[in-house]
C-alpha cells in the first residue's frame, strides 16, 4: 500500500501537465491583484482632483456673480483673483 502512494507521489512529482495551467493561473491572479492596487490609488487621486475642481469653480462663480453687481473691474481682473484664489487649494 505504502509503494503505491509513493510511487503516485514521485509521478505526480514529474508530472508536468498541468505546470503550465497554474502558472497562467497565478500570473491572472498577480495582474488582478496589481490592477486592483493600481486602480485604487488611481481613483483617489481622481476624487481628490475632482473635489478640488468643484470647489475652485463655486469659488469663481461666487466671485464672478458678486463682484459683477458691485464692482466695475474688467473680467480679467476678477478671473485672475479667482484664479489666485483657486491656486491656494
Amino acid at each position: 500500500m505504502f509503494s503505491s502512494i509513493s510511487a503516485f507521489i514521485s509521478k505526480f512529482r514529474r508530472s508536468e501537465d498541468g505546470a503550465v495551467t497554474v502558472d497562467w493561473v497565478v500570473l491572472t491572479a498577480a495582474l488582478v491583484g496589481l490592477s486592483i492596487a493600481i486602480l485604487s490609488q488611481v481613483a483617489t487621486g481622481a476624487e481628490t482632483a475632482s473635489d478640488k475642481i468643484a470647489r475652485c469653480s463655486r469659488i469663481v462663480g461666487n466671485q464672478l456673480l458678486r463682484d459683477q453687481s458691485t464692482d466695475a473691474r474688467s473680467y480679467e481682473w476678477r478671473l485672475a483673483r479667482a484664479q489666485r484664489n483657486c491656486g491656494r487649494l
